[in-house]
């Protein structure tokens, strides 16, 4: 079935319409993704649009890369986590005329929530929907270039080695002329301290060969493998200091987070007032270390008190540096991205994401944070494909 999958779609369309690119990752996620991304070709040859899937890493670049095949190309979809959505933004840098959507299938899928893809049953069918509307909204873009020192370079070329060459990702894609080992495109958040260094672990236990992991492939993830990993940090995690530079101004702290939307994993709205098209992050410094110091973090954080307190700093620029005193682990949209220092930027709306509602809602004040993760706080502009 998957075999038959990886040819394009020759249902009869009107070629104007153009064919829909399914990039799909086989090890996002808890479950298997070939039944979700089954459902999505169903509806796709219901409603007679061309399509292919897209199953392997080199595939993807291949294709998304090609001027020949992107010319036609109607949106391309991220069958994944938020990882996958990352893949995808970075091949299409050339083609960021091209709208994506997101059938999530991953553990957090931050983005696709804050947007308001699924990925029930009624949510395939939605992003079909939103397939054949064809409209689109513009989303700014993050960018993160890391700077190596020598005495990091190795180990910091070793981690970016095993995520690459176990996930295929683009880790080591040059992004405005990166130093080191590249830079990469996000779109919902980096962080720098223990809750990048769960995901460093858990990117290494992924990439070990074992009984589920076999000839190069990676093993699934589940909330149980955060569990694990989080308490492996917790017993040997040191909390170094972290010195984060915006608009002129450092703070100095132990765990620092940048949001291009306003929630965090498990939803948790650590920058409520994030809005994914100011041309602007929203940076969230915790300046206290250790875990107990973490848990009362997180209580605040429930409770919307953090940004009150005095020992959290918080901002928002365009342009961000986060340096350390010693080798802090930086995550990226889920993925681990090596090792400090690090510089972020902000690209206004250069990405344009398919529109999962049929009528866009009223626009809110651009600094009032939405109630709901899963709603879009405005549309500036809707764009027929």
């Amino acid at each position: 079935m998957i075999g038959q999958q990886n040819q394009t779609h020759t249902a009869e369309t009107k070629p104007t319409n153009g064919w829909v690119a399914i990039v799909a990752n086989p090890y996002s996620g808890g479950r298997p993704n070939a039944m979700h991304v089954e459902r999505l070709v169903q509806e796709l040859t219901r409603r007679q649009m061309r399509y292919r899937v897209l199953w392997e890493p080199t595939e993807r670049r291949g294709v998304l890369s090609a001027a020949h095949a992107m010319v036609d190309c109607r949106c391309v979809i991220a069958a994944g986590g938020d990882g996958t959505l990352a893949d995808v933004l970075v091949d299409l840098a050339r083609f960021n005329h091209v709208p994506i959507g997101v059938l999530p299938l991953g553990n957090e899928n931050l983005f696709a929530k804050h947007v308001g893809f699924s990925g029930s049953r009624r949510g395939v069918k939605k992003l079909a929907d939103a397939i054949e509307r064809g409209h689109s909204i513009q989303v700014d873009a993050g960018h993160v270039n890391r700077y190596v020192s020598q005495d990091a370079e190795a180990h910091t070329k070793k981690d970016v080695g095993n995520t690459e060459r176990n996930a295929g990702k683009n880790a080591g894609k040059n992004v405005e002329g990166v130093e080191g080992v590249g830079g990469r495109v996000f779109s919902s958040v980096v962080s720098v301290g223990f809750d990048a260094e769960v995901v460093r672990r858990l990117a290494h236990w992924r990439s070990q060969v074992g009984p589920n992991a076999q000839d190069g492939t990676l093993r699934r993830v589940s909330d149980f493998s955060y569990v694990q990993r989080t308490f492996g940090a917790v017993r040997s995690y040191a909390f170094p200091q972290i010195e984060l530079t915006a608009n002129e101004q450092t703070v100095r702290g132990t765990l620092a987070m940048v949001f291009n939307v306003p929630r965090y994993a498990a939803g948790l709205p650590i920058a409520p007032h994030a809005q994914h098209d100011d041309g602007l992050l929203d940076w969230v410094v915790f300046e206290r270390p250790g875990v107990v110091n973490l848990i009362h973090y997180g209580w605040l954080v429930v409770r919307g008190k953090h940004l009150q307190r005095t020992d959290v700093h918080h901002g928002r620029s365009a342009h961000i540096h986060i340096t350390s005193d010693h080798e802090t682990p930086v995550q990226i949209d889920g993925d681990s991205f090596g090792y400090t220092p690090i510089e972020i930027k902000c690209t206004p709306r250069t990405i344009r994401i398919l529109n999962p509602t049929p009528t866009p809602p009223h626009p809110t004040h651009p600094h009032t944070p939405t109630t709901r993760s899963h709603v879009l706080p405005t549309f500036p502009r809707v764009i027929d494909m």
